[in-house]
């Protein structure tokens, strides 16, 4: 087991001696649920039942970098350990805990890739597959019983391709696609077959990507910014009754 050292800046006398810069609009998960509510309420029931997904971020704020002249600013010591009594200082290269702007820059983006996944829907479906939709594909573990009644069963697929095959090209505008963001919790809405419902949480993982750039072979420590924990877990699977922001 290894030990990580979290240091928290609200202690050490830095949130007073900032200039704030963070727009603090950018705080807007407070009607995240709102939202989704009001898209499902306001869903073409012809066009099939609404299908929900999860997309979390791991480690939140240590995706946003630090400007490089601030980086000296955050420095900190680090305790000794019996092992080693020589000092040591640390240096944060991105957004640290206790920073009394980090939700606020971190938010930005977050809503800025919410933003750009709804105004692209038109380019969901000429995308190339993306990695982690081998573990997207997982679904929830059977001791979920949150779960059990919003499965998709094989007739229901079936019936919604041979729906979705039908529709002329201007009906498929109406399926829905609706994405929002509460603070690192990505919120999916769709409708259609299990083919649409892929390239509408294919397209979000390439947004992400686009802003927090996905690891390479360079990255030996660093997580993937979608939590791969998570969708293992059967979180991004698409469902029709799915517990969202504490609430089924």
């Amino acid at each position: 087991m290894v030990d990580r050292l979290i240091y928290n800046f609200s202690f050490n006398g830095l949130n007073d001696a900032i200039r704030r810069k963070a727009p603090p609009e950018a705080i807007q998960f407070g009607s995240t649920f709102h939202h989704l509510l009001h898209k499902l309420a306001a869903a073409n029931p012809n066009l099939g039942p609404v299908f929900m997904s999860k997309v979390d971020m791991s480690n939140a704020y240590m995706h946003i970098w630090v400007h490089c002249e601030d980086i000296p600013r955050l420095g900190f010591m680090i305790p000794c350990i019996p092992s080693n009594i020589e000092l040591l200082v640390g240096f944060h290269l991105s957004l640290p805990m206790g920073y009394i702007d980090s939700a606020q820059f971190f938010c930005t983006t977050t809503e800025t890739i919410a933003d750009i996944t709804n105004g692209t829907w038109h380019d969901m479906h000429s995308q190339p597959p993306q990695p982690l939709e081998t573990y997207a594909d997982t679904s929830p573990p059977p001791s979920d019983c949150n779960c059990t009644n919003g499965l998709p069963t094989l007739t229901m697929n079936s019936e919604l391709q041979q729906l979705c095959a039908s529709l002329p090209a201007s009906t498929k505008s109406d399926l829905l696609c609706y994405g929002d963001v509460y603070m690192d919790n990505f919120c999916l809405l769709a409708q259609g077959d299990a083919s649409i419902r892929n390239s509408t949480r294919r397209h979000l993982f390439h947004v992400i990507d686009c802003v927090f750039h996905p690891n390479n072979s360079a990255d030996s420590v660093r997580q993937e910014p979608n939590s791969i924990k998570k969708l293992r877990r059967g979180n991004t699977f698409w469902m029709t009754q799915k517990k969202m922001l504490g609430w089924l």
